[in-house]
C-alpha cells in the first residue's frame, strides 16, 4: 500500500498551478502564439496532477476497488504519454523551430505505439496489472516508460541545440527552457524506479514553475511595460535621443529588422544617415539628408525648439520628422530629440477633405462649389472650339417626392447622376448645383456630340428602378459654335434657356400641367394597384386608392395582412416572410430605428388560376406627418407581372 504524502503532494501541485493558470488567463493582452502553447501546457499539467491524485487515492488505499485502481492507472499512461505532445509543442513553439510539424507528427507516432500496449493490457496484463489493491508491474512496463521518455530526451536536445546557436540576449531564455526540459528526464528515471511515488507530478509541476517564474513572468512585465509605451509606438515610427556633442545615439523606437543596418556603426550621424537613406524614397533623398545633417542641425534651430520636414517613404507612405530640443547651451544644440512619424492617414485625409469639399456627397459628382471654382478659372481661359456646356434637370422628381417619397425621389437622383458620369464624365466634368439640377462641361467635336447625345437619351430610357420604374432628364445642349464671341458663363444661360425649352416640351407631351396634381397623380396611380395611408401605431388605415370596387375585410391594418396571409393565396415559399414582415411589432422596430422604407416583395396566385402566381411588391413610406409614437405611412402595392 502506499501512503496519503502521494495524493497530499498532487494536490498541492495541481492547487498552485491553477492560481498560475488564472493569474495568466486574467492577463487583458491578448497571447501570442508561445503564451498560448504555455497555457494549454499548464492545463494539461493542471489535468495531469489531478488524474495523478485520483491514482494516490488508490495506490493508499483511501478508494479501495481493483476496478477504480485499475482505471487510475491507465490513466496515468495515457495521460503522461500524452503529455509529451504538449510538452514538446511549448519547445518548439518557443523555439520557433521550422520542423515543428515533422516532430510533432513522430511524436504522435510514439503516443500511438503507447496507447496501443495500454489497449493491450486492457485484455492481458503485459504493462501493469492490480493485485489485492497493488500496482504490479509487468514485461512491457519498461517500453512503456521509455515511449515518453524518448521524447522527453528528444525535446531537451532541441532545446539544447536553440541554446548553443541563439544569439548572446536570447541564450539566458533558451537556458531555461532547456532546465525545464531536463526535470522529466531526471526525475522521470526515479518515477521508473519507484512506482509509488509522484515522480512525473513533480517534474511537471517544477518545469512549469521554471517557466512561470524565468520566463512568463518576466515576458508580462515586459509586456506591460510596453503596453504603458504602446501609446508612443503607435504614434511614431522611430524614437532617438542624440547627444551631438559626443556623437551618440539612443534607440527607444525603431523598426523590426533594422538593427542589421547599424552593425559596427558607433556615430550618431553615420546611424543617422545610413537609417534615413535606407527607406527614403529616391526623390527624398537629398532633402532629408540636409534635414538630419547634426553639424548644421544648432545653425537651423538656433531660434527654435523644434523643427519639422515631411517626406514620402519607400514603404511606409508620408512620414513627419521631427527634432526636439532637450539640452541646449549658448544657442548650441547638445541633445536632440529625434522622431519620425507616420502621416500617410494624415494626409489621405487631407486630400479626402479637398475631395469631398468639391464633391455632392449624395451622387459624388462635384458639387456647387467646384462647379462656380472652374467658372472663375475659365474667366481668364479662352473657351475651346470643342467646348460643350450641358444644362440638366430631372422631370418629375418634386411629384415622386410628394407622392412616393423622398428615398424614390433619392433613387432617380442617383439614377440620372450614374447616368450622366457614365456618358460625360469621361470626356469632362458633371456638377449637381441643386436638387435636381446638373451640369456638365465637356470636350466632344461636332460629330461625336450626337453620339454622346444618343447614348445618354438611350441610358436614361432603359432605367429602370424598385421604387420607381422610369426616368426623364431635360437637357440644354450649347457649342462654342453657338456663340463664337460668348464667355463659358453665357454658354450657360442658353444651355438653361434650352433645357427648360425641352422640359416645357415633355410636360406638353405628357399631357398634364407640372403646377396641378391631378394628372400627375393619377399617372403615378396608374402604377400601383392599392395606396393606403396606414397607422401602425394606432393599427388603422385610410385608402386613397383601391384598383377595385371592394371594400377590406377589417378597420385594423393588421388583420388585413392577416386576412391576406391566411387567404391560401401567397405562394408558401413567401408566406413566412411575408408574415414576419407584416408584423406590427416588427413594422414599428423597423421605422423607429430611421429606416426610410420597407420593400415586401412576395407571389400571389393570379385571379382565376390555381397554379399561376404573379409577382407583387409592397413599398411602405414614411409619411410627412409620421412620428416615432405616431407613426404614419404610405403602403403601395404594385403588380410587376402586368
Amino acid at each position: 500500500m502506499g501512503y496519503d504524502m502521494y495524493w497530499i503532494s498532487t494536490l498541492t501541485y495541481a492547487v498552485i498551478l491553477g492560481i498560475y493558470l488564472k493569474k495568466d488567463t486574467e492577463a487583458k493582452r491578448k497571447p501570442d502564439a508561445t503564451e498560448k502553447a504555455y497555457r494549454t501546457l499548464l492545463s494539461w499539467v493542471l489535468y495531469f496532477c489531478l488524474q495523478d491524485t485520483l491514482w494516490g487515492l488508490c495506490d493508499s488505499g483511501r478508494i479501495a476497488s481493483d476496478a477504480v485502481f485499475f482505471f487510475a492507472s491507465t490513466l496515468f499512461h495515457v495521460s503522461t504519454v500524452l503529455t509529451t505532445f504538449f510538452w514538446l509543442n511549448y519547445v518548439l513553439v518557443f523555439m520557433d523551430d521550422k520542423k515543428k510539424r515533422a516532430f510533432l507528427t513522430a511524436d504522435g507516432v510514439i503516443i500511438l505505439i503507447a496507447v496501443s500496449l495500454l489497449i493491450a493490457n486492457y485484455f492481458k496484463p503485459i504493462v501493469f496489472t492490480i493485485r489485492n489493491g497493488v500496482y504490479v508491474t509487468e514485461v512491457l512496463r519498461p517500453v512503456s516508460f521509455f515511449c515518453q521518455y524518448i521524447v522527453f530526451l528528444f525535446s531537451a536536445i532541441i532545446a539544447l541545440f536553440h541554446m548553443l546557436t541563439e544569439k548572446e540576449e536570447n541564450r539566458k531564455r533558451a537556458l531555461t527552457v532547456f532546465i525545464f526540459t531536463c526535470a522529466p528526464i531526471l526525475l522521470g528515471a526515479f518515477q521508473f524506479m519507484f512506482p509509488d511515488a509522484p515522480f512525473y507530478s513533480l517534474a511537471y509541476f517544477l518545469g512549469c514553475v521554471i517557466i512561470h517564474v524565468f520566463v512568463v513572468a518576466k515576458d508580462r512585465e515586459l509586456a506591460e511595460k510596453t503596453l504603458i509605451l504602446k501609446p508612443l509606438i503607435d504614434t511614431f515610427h522611430t524614437m532617438h535621443l542624440i547627444d551631438i556633442e559626443n556623437d551618440t545615439v539612443q534607440t527607444y523606437i525603431q523598426p523590426e529588422g533594422y538593427e542589421f543596418l547599424f552593425e559596427g556603426v558607433t556615430s550618431a550621424r553615420e546611424m543617422v544617415k545610413i537609417a534615413f537613406s535606407h527607406y527614403i524614397a529616391d526623390e527624398y533623398q537629398d532633402i532629408v539628408l540636409k534635414f538630419v545633417d547634426l553639424d548644421t542641425l544648432s545653425e537651423r534651430m538656433s531660434r527654435k525648439n523644434r523643427v519639422s520636414l515631411e517626406f514620402i517613404g519607400k514603404n511606409y507612405g508620408w512620414s513627419r520628422l521631427t527634432f526636439i530640443s532637450v539640452e541646449k547651451e549658448n544657442g548650441i544644440q547638445k541633445k536632440v530629440m529625434l522622431f519620425s512619424q507616420n502621416i500617410d492617414d494624415e494626409k489621405k485625409n487631407k486630400i479626402d477633405l479637398i475631395f469631398k469639399s468639391n464633391s455632392d456627397e449624395m451622387t459624388g459628382l462635384n458639387n456647387r462649389r467646384a462647379y462656380e471654382a472652374d467658372l472663375k478659372e475659365y474667366m481668364h481661359k479662352i473657351v475651346p472650339d470643342d467646348l460643350v456646356f450641358v444644362s440638366m434637370d430631372i422631370n418629375e422628381l418634386k411629384i415622386v417626392n410628394d407622392s412616393i417619397g423622398h428615398e424614390a425621389g433619392d433613387e432617380i437622383i442617383l439614377a440620372a447622376a450614374k447616368c450622366m458620369k457614365k456618358c460625360f464624365g469621361v470626356i469632362g466634368k458633371v456638377y449637381r448645383i441643386g436638387g435636381d439640377e446638373f451640369v456638365a462641361i465637356i470636350n466632344a467635336d461636332e460629330g461625336s456630340l450626337e453620339n454622346i447625345k444618343e447614348a445618354f437619351a438611350n441610358n436614361v430610357a432603359k432605367w429602370s428602378g424598385k421604387l420607381v420604374d422610369h426616368l426623364s432628364v431635360s437637357c440644354g445642349y450649347v457649342t462654342k459654335k453657338d456663340l463664337p464671341e460668348g464667355s463659358l458663363h453665357d454658354m450657360s444661360l442658353l444651355a438653361d434657356k434650352r433645357m427648360y425649352e425641352d422640359k416645357a416640351n415633355y410636360y406638353r407631351r405628357k399631357g398634364f400641367d407640372r403646377r396641378g396634381q391631378k394628372d400627375s397623380r393619377a399617372a403615378l396611380i396608374a402604377l400601383y394597384s392599392r395606396i393606403l395611408k396606414i397607422n401602425i401605431t394606432k393599427d388603422n388605415y385610410e385608402v386613397i386608392f383601391f384598383d377595385k370596387d371592394e371594400r377590406l375585410v377589417s378597420e385594423k391594418i393588421s388583420e388585413v395582412f392577416a386576412e391576406n396571409a391566411k387567404s391560401g393565396n401567397l405562394h408558401t415559399d413567401d408566406l413566412e416572410k411575408y408574415i414576419a414582415q407584416t408584423n406590427l411589432a416588427y413594422m414599428r422596430d423597423y421605422f423607429a430605428r430611421k429606416k426610410k422604407s420597407l420593400t415586401i416583395n412576395y407571389r400571389a396566385r393570379k385571379e382565376g388560376e390555381k397554379e399561376e402566381y404573379e409577382k407583387r411588391v409592397i413599398e411602405i413610406i414614411p409619411a410627412e406627418d409620421y412620428k416615432d409614437d405616431d407613426q404614419n405611412l404610405y403602403l403601395y402595392v404594385r403588380y410587376l407581372d402586368r
